[in-house]
């Protein structure tokens, strides 16, 4: 054995240097597969592919809107901008938006370095699928881990600045080296915590649950909200911290959003004029549904229509 110090090699700065190590040929999870920044215009919005994960896939919505359907709850999720959306392997679901974009990452926390890009995604052949009614995000449960599938995000630059490095990474096919998969699991690890730090205490249980439901199920009623109020017993300020705990969003804007996305799948899936679609959705006022529709799609109705019949162009 040589003496302490004999094989020691300096760097130029006068650094020494170790013997190089091999990277470590094992796994590291959370093990990031794909991660990519996805544009949808309509009629994208129209479609509801039933779909089951073979490993996790968290999604960052920016812009636009999405829903989920969830097969388990023959039901529907509405995922305005802004929020942040488990989705766990196994579970049979669809995913459709009206227009904007995302991240989308897929990643295992038990790693399966042999399941490709695109593999991991099951797509099933069901019936056509009615989105049944508008449900607040369904709680997800990981071991002793308990979030909700969907939060709002509070800093979306922040979030940006974790997650578009991985899309960066996976773009320039350099996500399988040893340093970006360190760098991956620290972001997914952070997102993770982050995403189950968001949904803090979100539940709706008991008479609020069943009132979100009712409203989910029909939101073209003229819904009283000091009707609702009275309902369960609750001041303004209580109900509108209830209802924006459960949904993420304030009472009358969650209505709104609910009746807007029923709007953009009726104006995509029938031949209705807007007038009749504004009825439909709860608004007896054509011209006040498009100063509505066009705040939260950023198109007319009619532009929204003739750009799903130009195929998005």
């Amino acid at each position: 054995m040589g003496k302490p110090g004999q094989n020691r090699t300096f760097l130029a700065d006068g650094v020494s240097s170790l013997a190089p190590l091999p990277a470590p040929s094992g796994p590291i999870a959370p093990w990031m597969r794909l991660a990519h920044l996805a544009r949808y215009r309509p009629p994208f919005a129209a479609t509801w592919q039933p779909r089951r994960l073979r490993d996790w896939e968290l999604i960052l919505t920016l812009n636009g809107e999405a829903g989920i359907w969830w097969q388990e709850l023959s039901g529907h999720t509405v995922i305005p901008p802004a929020h942040a959306v488990l989705i766990p392997p196994g579970c049979v679901h669809a995913f459709a938006c009206t227009g904007g974009s995302h991240i989308a990452v897929h990643f295992d926390l038990l790693a399966q370095p042999d399941l490709e890009p695109m593999a991991m995604i099951d797509t099933l052949s069901l019936a056509a699928i009615d989105p049944g009614p508008a449900l607040p995000a369904p709680r997800l449960t990981c071991g002793d881990l308990v979030t909700r599938a969907a939060v709002p995000v509070r800093d979306l630059a922040w979030w940006r600045q974790h997650l578009d490095p991985l899309v960066d990474a996976y773009q320039q096919r350099s996500h399988r080296s040893f340093s970006a998969r360190l760098s991956a699991a620290a972001a997914l690890t952070w997102a993770i915590q982050a995403q189950v730090a968001a949904a803090g205490q979100r539940t709706a249980s008991g008479p609020l649950a069943e009132l979100l439901a009712e409203i989910g199920a029909d939101p073209s009623r003229p819904w009283s909200l000091a009707a609702c109020r009275r309902r369960l017993g609750l001041g303004e300020t209580a109900f509108r911290s209830a209802v924006m705990t459960a949904t993420g969003l304030a009472p009358r804007t969650w209505i709104e959003r609910l009746r807007i996305e029923r709007a953009s799948r009726l104006l995509l899936e029938s031949k209705a004029d807007v007038a009749a679609v504004a009825v439909a959705c709860g608004y007896a006022d054509a011209f006040h549904f498009s100063r509505v529709f066009r705040r939260v799609q950023g198109l007319s109705p009619r532009a929204w229509r003739l750009g799903a019949g130009a195929g998005g162009a």
